[in-house]
């Protein structure tokens, strides 16, 4: 059909629904491979898209895809596969719900994956590449993404905006992205266990406005920043695993100050930052005073520094010749115990450093 016409390879309406065979399918259309309206249902294993809306060039809508699904209709898909739309691969919006698990999309002009509209996507073991953009949530909608590859995209792996939430499963790598592996903006959130993220052009994860949770995994070698808070809203990021990062392997329940710094967490007057969700790094000692000095110098081994009120010192007899104490030099290792005079015998301190995160 002509461009002008916008016409689909298969066009499902008013609870209709449309059955494609395996290894069947639909290319070169103007519009859609396939468009759903109103409570329409697609069921479509193993099928094939090729080249799907072209229109998209001259029109420049960003709207079509090699399967679109709106206004509560429901696409069952496993296994297609969706080589070169001039848009989007699969497009899901308005209230509707897709299963794609086990798809492959590459070389779309716009997204490998659209979900929109509060609508629900389960992508299990998909593979989208070489798009502009791997997957994009939006407007509160739900993305279930479980064991994927969401790599070598032209600009972001993922994007989840305006409220929409992606979890994500474990086994699932987000690389070699041309911008960021995964960005969150508008509220969104980001729930993902045991990713690869690697090699991205800009950051592993960036967080402008909305929340991250990261369990676990392997974050590193990505061009900026690993873990990134910087936007003009309330960014969040909580860890609750052990992250490997370009700095080195850092458990999240205890998070030093010179790993956080690594991270590019933005100055901010708000309360937005990386934590590490419910944790705490502690240690407890001795030391001593010898008789003609006025402090010792402690190393305390949290691999980060404490604040002097999560230092607790306390002797452990009388103080001989001195009559005060007190704590001075807290470093990232190490931190003194200081007396006003030379006790004149030794003198043993107990200590404990409690530090909470997140």
């Amino acid at each position: 059909g002509s461009a002008d016409y916008s016409l689909h390879g298969m066009y499902l309406t008013r609870g209709s629904t449309g059955f494609i065979e395996p290894g069947a399918g639909f290319h070169d259309t103007d519009g859609c491979g396939v468009l759903l309206n109103f409570s329409s249902t697609l069921v479509a294993p193993n099928a094939n898209f090729d080249n799907n809306g072209r229109e998209d060039a001259s029109a420049g809508s960003i709207d079509l895809g090699a399967i679109k699904g709106q206004w509560q209709s429901i696409v069952t898909a496993p296994s297609i596969n969706v080589t070169n739309p001039v848009g989007s691969g699969v497009v899901i919006i308005g209230g509707s719900v897709a299963t794609i698990r086990g798809a492959t999309i590459t070389g779309a002009g716009d997204k490998g994956v659209l979900a929109g509209g509060v609508s629900q996507v389960h992508a299990r073991s998909v593979d989208v590449t070489l798009c502009d953009t791997g997957l994009y949530a939006a407007e509160g909608a739900l993305m279930r993404l479980i064991q994927s590859n969401i790599s070598d995209n032209t600009a972001n792996g993922v994007v989840v905006s305006g409220g929409a939430v992606v979890n994500s499963a474990t086994g699932t790598t987000i690389n070699n992205n041309g911008n960021n592996g995964i960005i969150v903006s508008g509220g969104g959130r980001f729930i993902i266990a045991s990713p690869t993220i690697t090699g991205n052009g800009l950051d592993g994860i960036l967080v402008e406005d909305g929340d991250a949770v990261v369990s676990s995994g392997t974050i590193s070698g990505n061009g900026s920043d690993d873990l990134s808070v910087n936007g003009p809203g309330l960014g969040i990021i909580r860890i609750s695993g052990s992250i490997t990062t370009t700095s080195g392997n850092s458990a999240a329940n205890n998070i030093s100050d010179s790993n956080v710094a690594a991270f590019n967490v933005f100055t901010r007057s708000g309360t937005g930052g990386i934590f590490g969700r419910g944790g705490k790094s502690s240690n407890r000692g001795g030391a001593d005073i010898a008789s003609g000095a006025t402090n010792v110098t402690v190393t305390h081994g949290l691999g980060s520094t404490p604040v002097n009120d999560e230092i607790n010192v306390l002797p452990q007899e009388s103080l001989g010749s001195a009559t005060q104490y007190w704590i001075s030099n807290v470093t990232a290792t190490t931190f003194r115990i200081n007396v006003d005079i030379a006790p004149g015998k030794v003198l043993t301190f107990g200590w404990n450093i409690v530090r909470i995160f997140g």
